[in-house]
């Protein structure tokens, strides 16, 4: 078992790595969308699908991704997820400080594998976006997230000195 593992169930998961984020995002899905979260329920963080089935968009993905203020942008990489069958992938692009969920897309599976990853812009003024499309109302969303009690699993981030 890798340490992130043995992290989330020492409830000791970095909220800024890649399983610490993923878990946020899962347990987001999992809230608005009235869903199970399968690596809990099996306690096995090994299965390819991390989500009971969605009455409305089937099986489902969760990822995050963290505004760089640097380029401006929110940055996934998707190469993962094309390997996985699943019909919809649920994006949260989180502000650059992780408080809010800005931005939700709900993104169809065939859209996700033609790329290795997926750029999304905040400043609309920058040409075509394609994933526009599929975004949807990030409020329910980012109300769910502040209700999550992130403690119970997320450590503290330590301050620099």
């Amino acid at each position: 078992m890798d340490k992130e593992r043995r992290d989330f169930r020492n409830d000791n998961l970095d909220p800024d790595s890649p399983t610490g984020k993923g878990y946020i995002g899962e347990q987001i899905t999992c809230s608005v969308r009235g869903i199970k979260n399968l690596n809990i329920e099996k306690d096995n963080f090994e299965v390819p699908i991390d989500h009971s089935i969605d009455s409305e968009y089937g099986t489902v993905q969760s990822k995050c991704a963290v505004y760089s203020s640097v380029y401006r942008m929110w940055k996934l990489y998707t190469e993962n997820e094309r390997k996985k069958d699943f019909d919809y992938l649920f994006v949260y692009c989180m502000s650059n400080d992780m408080k809010n969920v800005e931005r939700v897309y709900i993104i169809p599976w065939e859209e996700v594998i033609k790329r290795k990853s997926i750029s999304i812009v905040k400043d609309p003024s920058k040409g075509v976006q394609w994933y526009e499309k599929y975004r949807v109302d990030e409020k329910p969303y980012n109300d769910a997230y502040h209700s999550m009690d992130l403690s119970s699993i997320l450590r503290k981030k330590r301050k620099m000195k």
